[in-house]
């Protein structure tokens, strides 16, 4: 049961990922557009680092957090407070991963969390 839920999680996942990238979801904001797909790649990091592999995930994802937090640090033009909310999860996301022992869970809902700030953020304004 818990397999078949992983696997059907990463099939809709990838699928919407798929989606979205032949979609520009966010015309003219490179920046915010790169935040998003970094962070729907550290939430495949840490999915498959549940399934094995751990460290080597968990390295890949924090590197894709900073990625993330540098491009929405380089957007401009704050639309409420979604742009920094974002900012501030990634660096709560890293601390999850970083700490001893990493805890990929509270990282995930970050992560989810973040993903969701920087979706606002995109349709909020106009962002480079």
């Amino acid at each position: 049961m818990n397999h078949k839920f992983i696997v059907c999680t990463l099939v809709a996942l990838f699928t919407w990922c798929s989606m979205a990238c032949a979609v520009d979801v966010f015309p003219g904001q490179p920046n915010i557009k790169g935040a998003y797909n970094r962070l729907l790649s550290v939430i495949s990091h840490l999915e498959k680092s549940k399934q094995g592999g751990a460290q080597k995930q968990i390295d890949q994802a924090v590197l894709d957090l900073a990625a993330a937090k540098t491009m929405l640090e380089q957007s401009t033009n704050n639309k409420g407070t979604y742009r920094p909310t974002a900012i501030k999860l990634c660096d709560e996301a890293k601390a999850a991963l970083t700490a001893t022992p990493p805890d990929v869970d509270k990282a995930t809902e970050i992560a989810n969390h973040a993903l969701k700030e920087v979706n606002m953020a995109g349709h909020a304004g106009s962002h480079r």
